[in-house]
């Protein structure tokens, strides 16, 4: 019977040393389109439901986003929001 663990996780466990994250902390976010520009954001789960009460929110990028058709593909990304 084989292990399905990673060689090494229970040793860096074992150490102290917090385990470092799988997804950086700025790729985590819900994709959502800008209705005028149409280029698809990223925007955290807070932003999300900003969006939903008011129409609007804030990007990860910084930038304010109107929310359109969450069925709507967009044109393009954000390249702030996408690295």
């Amino acid at each position: 019977m084989t292990s399905h663990r990673r060689p090494g996780l229970l040793a860096r466990l074992r150490s102290g040393r917090p385990a470092q994250p799988a997804v950086s902390a700025q790729r985590v976010g819900i994709e959502l389109v800008d209705g005028p520009t149409r280029v698809m954001h990223r925007v955290s789960a807070d932003q999300l439901q900003t969006a939903v009460r008011v129409g609007s929110c804030t990007a990860l990028c910084g930038i304010r986003v109107v929310a359109s058709s969450l069925t709507d593909p967009g044109r393009r990304r954000c390249s702030v929001c996408a690295s």
